[in-house]
């Protein structure tokens, strides 16, 4: 097949984007599939710098040159214009990673919603789940800037120790998968640092910027791989912060072993 990758990373956006998007970039290579990427990061071989957030120029001139069988799209808005727009001008199948459940008019919605369909990067797989002692917390702080995650915990939670990791400046060339390791628990936004966290099998606390996010976030409760904080926002006092992150919960270790590093192979099989 010849496949489009589009995503976008950095700022508000976070990285989730990308790290599920070059997940898919790796298989699909891997399996022989020729795989151009669309981005506003130059990260990735073969990519096609895009300047501005969301516009279809770069797209439109690489399709009009290029027969691909599929678009990848992952973008955290404006899903539902490109999509029509790539169907109206290029009838091109287009799959949305991260979709909504009713985001229907994608060819096909890969819905993140069970640890066989987590894009999670390869070095998570597999990783020895070991009890630490050192450093208390590995923070995720992105989303909007007003979502400040890591400043109310700090608060909440003063003598404690934590590895706080800014999304928006692209992680500052941090090791991640090695802090996050390092650390006993994981508090985040509902993305994919909370699936990664979860393939390692740490305790989740997680809070959601809106109520997309919430679905989620209370979705991987329900599965035993995380404590979701029950409303939209962050508590309203380090007080109530600290009483949410300081009950623990049982972690189902069963669902944690289905993030097999396989869910890019499984959604490659469904675009053939």
């Amino acid at each position: 097949m010849n496949i489009l990758v589009w995503f976008m990373a950095g700022n508000y956006y976070g990285n989730g984007h990308m790290y599920r998007s070059l997940e898919v970039v790796r298989a699909a290579r891997a399996a022989g599939h020729y795989v151009k990427v669309v981005s506003n990061v130059d990260i990735a071989t073969n990519t096609y710098i895009i300047p501005a957030a969301f516009s279809t120029d770069v797209a439109d001139v690489i399709l009009e040159h290029t027969v691909f069988d599929w678009v990848i799209l992952d973008v955290p808005t404006n899903r539902k214009a490109i999509t029509n727009h790539l169907h109206k001008y290029h009838s091109v199948k287009v799959c949305i990673l991260g979709a909504d459940i009713d985001e229907t008019y994608a060819d096909l919605p890969w819905v993140i919603d069970h640890p066989s369909k987590a894009l999670v990067r390869q070095q998570f797989i597999n990783s020895p789940i070991t009890e630490f002692t050192g450093t208390d917390w590995y923070v995720y702080n992105s989303a909007p800037s007003t979502f400040d995650i890591a400043g109310l915990l700090s608060q909440a939670l003063p003598n404690a120790t934590m590895y706080i990791i800014d999304g928006s400046t692209g992680n500052g060339g941090f090791d991640t998968y090695k802090l996050m390791r390092a650390c006993r628990n994981v508090c985040t936004y509902m993305g994919m640092t909370a699936w990664e966290a979860a393939a390692l099998g740490k305790p989740i606390y997680l809070f959601s910027p809106s109520g997309y996010h919430l679905v989620y976030a209370r979705n991987m409760q329900a599965l035993g791989l995380a404590r979701a904080y029950p409303i939209v926002g962050l508590p309203e006092t380090p007080e109530k912060m600290a009483e949410f992150v300081s009950r623990p919960y049982e972690i189902d270790y069963s669902m944690t072993k289905l993030i097999d590093g396989k869910a890019a192979s499984r959604l490659l099989e469904q675009l053939k």
